[in-house]
């Protein structure tokens, strides 16, 4: 799980960075595009985590052992004696071990014997065991962990909304988006205007698929300035549909009645009422929503009971409000100048954060290389800032790689006193087909193992699996585990932005917090028959975390992945 400190996604685009030696493209007819809106997804696997690797390096009892202390974020210590039952700081951050004589004896230490102790969301967990060690003691972690930064308050993190209820997540990896956010560019520059947004979500279902649904609401728009949005979404089963944008000098509206017709992929579909609102004299209501099937109304809601209700049963939602954790506006069910009735829906402003960056020179070679030398792949470093410029400070610093003109994948770093977000990104540019990965997956590893007897370089491949999706998710079943060669049991959870994605595999029981990452981008373009020529993965990217090996022992590992499906018919 800590192994996401060392992301390799962050080597390939500082791979991609030092190609280009930092130098920004100046001819407008070399320059790709990236204008547009922007779905913008943030995630990490807990960043508040630490491991321990504790070394015998002198071995023998009480008095005399010594051992060594190394951590993948250089908190290293020692060469310290072992004295029984008296602890020993474990580097500078607060951690503590102690070894004591056991049941079986009198403390006694073998030499190269080793001991891993994970500290995540300053838990301090016990330590593990090599499998291999000889060692007489009984063994115990203790203290305090002291080190880690804060997660910023007002930052990047908390500035996004939260994914939808039914989004399946894997544990320990926080996922937030910002989906519609317009992009301009001028040559090589491009920049933006990220206001503070909320999501109201409605699930449409009992409907066929194909079926044409009407689905018509009242709603009114006010802003005296700033950049402004209201934008209806529809989360198909291969698709995303805008079916409504108001934004700019087209944004403020008087009170209409709008309606859609579209024909749904999927017998359940997702509806988000996207808010971007910039100051507290922008606002937006919604009201008397209404969805009708062959000139029938199915489902209504005016709001009037003040809340939003759920019609669908246990276990399903038919109203989520998603707003971030740091909001200066507002969104709820209000019954403030409604549109009709009691109540209406109402957003109201609150801030706006700048957004600037900039197309570096490709390095297409490079980084086709690094990732597979996938046909088609066009790929260029970016860089971007996301920041706060009137109160607070933040300040974000986004680096990635883009494939075409469609994905940019990358990691960020957003700071300020005393406190600290980073993790990775994915950008989605005007996203709207849904690549099919619900098909059967043959998934190898190319990889190296960190910390780890007998286990260094190696090669994984997993027993041919096939994957559930659900819009742009996608997850195996709960009831038959993703095995690799050694049978250790995987449930997969990722999610699809555009032609890019990431997933999760965690441990099938959910007994162990200890899971990998893996990010990659999608070749869809199929084999053209040519037999002499090797066919190309469908997905190509990298990995890093924790994965399963002989005898249940687990290891920190990184490296690359492949994906292919089965031969087009």
């Amino acid at each position: 799980m800590n192994g996401f400190k060392k992301n390799l996604w962050g080597a390939l685009v500082l791979a991609a960075l030092s190609v280009s030696c930092g130098k920004v493209i100046s001819d407008s007819n070399e320059t790709l595009k990236v204008k547009g809106l922007w779905d913008l997804t943030v995630f990490r696997s807990d960043p508040d985590v630490i491991n321990y690797l504790v070394e015998v390096v002198e071995g023998g009892g009480s008095g005399i052992a010594v051992i060594k202390v190394y951590s993948n974020l250089g908190d290293n210590s020692g060469p310290d004696i072992v004295n029984a039952g008296a602890p020993i700081g474990l580097g500078a951050c607060g951690v503590e071990l102690t070894f004591s004589d056991s049941v079986s004896g009198p403390l006694s230490l073998n030499p190269g014997d080793r001991w891993n102790i994970v500290v995540a969301d300053k838990i301090i967990y016990a330590p593990e065991a090599d499998a291999d060690n000889l060692s007489v003691a009984a063994i115990s972690a203790g203290g305090a962990y002291t080190c880690l930064d804060a997660s910023c308050n007002d930052g990047l993190y908390n500035t996004m909304v939260p994914l939808s209820y039914d989004a399946k997540v894997g544990s320990g990896l926080k996922e937030f988006e910002l989906p519609q956010v317009k992009v301009s560019q001028t040559d090589a520059n491009f920049s933006g205007t990220v206001p503070e947004e909320a999501i109201l979500s409605l699930w449409l279902t009992g409907h066929q698929r194909k079926e044409e649904i009407q689905l018509c609401y009242k709603r009114k728009l006010h802003a005296e300035q700033g950049t402004n949005y209201f934008r209806v979404r529809l989360a198909d089963a291969h698709r995303y549909l805008l079916l409504e944008n108001k934004s700019g000098n087209k944004f403020s509206t008087r009170e209409e009645t709008v309606c859609h017709s579209f024909r749904p992929q999927a017998k359940e579909v997702r509806i988000d009422f996207i808010f971007g609102l910039s100051n507290f004299n922008s606002e937006a209501r919604l009201d008397d929503l209404r969805e009708r099937i062959a000139g029938s109304t199915v489902f209504s809601y005016n709001f009037e009971s003040g809340d939003l209700l759920n019609d669908l049963g246990p276990g399903k939602l038919r109203w989520q409000l998603r707003v971030p954790a740091y909001q200066q506006g507002d969104a709820l069910v209000s019954n403030l100048l409604p549109l009709q009735g009691n109540y209406s829906f109402r957003a109201l402003g609150g801030r706006s954060l700048p957004l600037n960056g900039s197309i570096l020179e490709q390095s297409s070679t490079q980084m086709a290389s690094l990732l597979g030398q996938v046909p088609g792949m066009n790929i260029s470093g970016v860089l971007l800032e996301i920041f706060d410029n009137k109160k607070g400070g933040y300040f974000s610093t986004l680096s990635g790689a883009i494939q075409g003109e469609q994905a940019i994948l990358g990691t960020f770093t957003g700071e300020k006193t005393g406190c600290q977000d980073r993790g990775q990104f994915i950008v989605a540019i005007n996203q709207g087909n849904i690549f099919p990965v619900n098909q059967p997956w043959t998934m190898s590893l190319v990889g190296q193992a960190q910390n780890c007897r007998k286990v260094g370089n190696f090669r994984e491949a997993f027993v041919p699996f096939r994957p559930v999706q659900k819009a742009d998710r996608f997850y195996t079943s709960e009831t038959l585990p993703v095995l690799d060669r050694y049978l250790n049991a995987y449930q997969l959870n990722g999610r699809e932005i555009g032609t890019a994605l990431y997933f999760i595999l965690e441990d099938y029981n959910k007994v162990d917090y200890r899971n990998a990452l893996f990010s990659g981008i999608i070749n869809p373009v199929p084999d053209q028959g040519d037999s002499t020529t090797a066919p190309q993965p469908n997905i190509v990217g990298t990995f890093n975390g924790w994965l399963g090996f002989k005898n249940d022992s687990k290891c920190q590992a990184n490296g690359t992945f492949q994906v292919f499906f089965p031969a087009a018919p």
